[in-house]
């Protein structure tokens, strides 16, 4: 069981963003998809969702002054394909 969390997050999990923001070399966008399939391989005990993985990265990244790419593709129940298909009013906009 990880103890120490806070906002969700556990502490190591936080200490191993921090080290790889304050020491990455580049000023390219950190993409949210590759640090959430890295932390996987790298923490495979982690007990949060994409979605919540998805936060703490973003909320570390901006608060080490990174640049983020949403790059990861997530199922979304309401996109438009779904309601022009369901909602005729909707679908010639």
């Amino acid at each position: 069981m990880e103890q120490g969390t806070s906002r969700g997050a556990p502490r190591r999990l936080r200490a191993a963003l921090k080290s790889y923001l304050e020491h990455r070399q580049s000023d390219r966008l950190v993409s949210i998809a590759d640090m959430i399939r890295r932390t996987r391989i790298a923490m495979p005990d982690i007990n949060l969702s994409d979605d919540e993985l998805e936060q703490v990265i973003a909320r570390e990244v901006v608060k080490y002054g990174g640049c983020i790419a949403f790059d990861r593709q997530s199922f979304d129940p309401l996109s438009n394909a779904t309601r022009s298909s369901t909602s005729p009013s909707l679908a010639g906009r």
